[in-house]
């Protein structure tokens, strides 16, 4: 974030670098592992744990672009994201002083310890990968585009700064609560519904869709859906994987996802060249069907795992 604040202004591939390359790493370092070691400590209460610790990017989300749009006016780009970099700075270094890993360390990384190619001969697993990135590959979209879409729908400059906000902030108890009712019924019970909802919301409401209050309306709803299925996929590959190895498996999954979430913002965006009616609906609809599809397959898991409809999965 501190290469960020002084990129130069036109110097696209700055931003690419420090933002894009750098930062992506970083977050990358930071939130998975985290993510992963709150399913080492917790059996009983998997869901709900990792639901807690997954939650503060939901806060993250609300409190950053609120803070940047009121600090850029007033003490320019460059020391807003600095200012920015300073919280994350404290934030992390209470992170890394508490979190501690349950499991001994082996003493040395190796690569089966970052990939585990052995969960795909897990048709469960397999499935979830497959979910996962189409899911992924449509689940970001409307966080980036939905200020876009509530400007040129006539919303208000100073409702749509607060479109992500709002959707951030209505993801932040399905972030958590998610987690309490799959420790009872089962993960996959709640994390198919939540994903497939996301995607009926999208089609149903995202895309007819005129005024402020729709567009506010589905930026809270769509928050709702989508926060459980960042909380939710990783508490069930929990259930499926020893934990000896869930680390690289969830790395794995991941992985395959990040590929999904890096090219599936350029993909929309390509709908948008022209800012048009027509265009937007188009990438709304590549949006809801992508994480219907993504539903469904995680929902083809559900099946493998149990054909019982009342079973705890």
């Amino acid at each position: 974030m501190m290469l960020v604040s002084i990129c130069q202004e036109n110097k696209v591939y700055q931003f690419f670098l420090s933002q894009g390359v750098l930062f992506g790493i970083g977050i990358s370092m930071v939130f998975n592992p985290a993510l992963a070691v709150m399913a080492h400590w917790f059996r009983r209460r998997r869901a709900f744990a990792i639901g807690i610790c997954a939650s503060g990017s939901s806060l993250g989300g609300v409190v950053y672009p609120v803070m940047l749009q009121r600090l850029i006016p007033s003490v320019g780009f460059g020391w807003a994201v600095r200012i920015s970099a300073f919280v994350s700075l404290a934030c992390l270094t209470v992170s890394c002083i508490t979190i501690r890993g349950r499991l001994p360390h082996k003493g040395h990384i190796a690569w089966t310890s970052i990939v585990d190619l052995g969960g795909f001969r897990d048709p469960k697993y397999t499935l979830t990968a497959i979910g996962s990135f189409l899911t992924y590959y449509a689940l970001f979209i409307p966080f980036f585009y939905i200020q876009v879409y509530g400007t040129y729908e006539g919303v208000s400059a100073g409702l749509a700064k607060y479109l992500l906000p709002i959707m951030n902030a209505a993801s932040f108890p399905t972030r958590v609560l998610p987690g309490l009712v799959a420790d009872r019924f089962g993960v996959l019970n709640v994390l198919v519904p939540c994903t497939i909802l996301s995607g009926i919301f999208s089609l149903s409401i995202w895309l007819p869709s005129r005024g402020p209050v729709p567009i506010t309306t589905f930026s809270a709803l769509y928050g709702l859906g989508s926060g459980a299925f960042v909380t939710l996929l990783p508490a069930y590959i929990a259930t499926i994987t020893p934990m000896q190895v869930y680390g690289a498996r969830v790395g794995s999954v991941y992985m395959i996802a990040a590929v999904a979430a890096l090219v599936g913002t350029p993909t929309a965006g390509s709908f948008v060249k022209i800012t048009s009616q027509r265009n937007f609906d188009g990438l709304i609809v590549f949006t809801g069907v992508m994480v219907l599809a993504g539903g469904v397959i995680i929902c083809a898991a559900r099946v493998v795992q149990s054909r019982k409809l009342l079973a705890k999965v």
